[in-house]
């Protein structure tokens, strides 16, 4: 434990746990919020693991973080819908 006059002392696993809180947020905010627990736990293996699965359930949802289910006013990130999207518009007006 980091024992410093004045301060509160912090087990070491308690600095663990915050920052692995602040990574799963990172995950699932760059996610726009569509993450569920699955895939950040399936982010945070390719990134060298951290934390089984059930712990990262549990870390979400202490901090409130919940996946965006179905297509609820979806914003189109990827390009490929973007273009499709686009193409899709295009055709229509051509057809009217």
């Amino acid at each position: 434990m980091d024992i410093t006059p004045g301060c509160v002392c912090r087990s070491k696993r308690d600095i663990a746990n915050t920052r692995l809180t602040e990574v799963i947020k990172q995950f699932w905010l760059e996610s726009g919020g569509v993450y569920g627990y699955r895939k950040v736990y399936s982010d945070l293996q390719e990134l060298g693991g951290g934390c089984r699965e059930n712990r990262g359930y549990r870390f979400m949802r202490i901090a409130g973080l919940r996946a965006r289910v179905g297509d609820h006013d979806i914003e189109v990130t990827h390009p490929m819908l973007l273009f499709q999207q686009v193409a899709k518009s295009v055709q229509c007006s051509h057809t009217e």
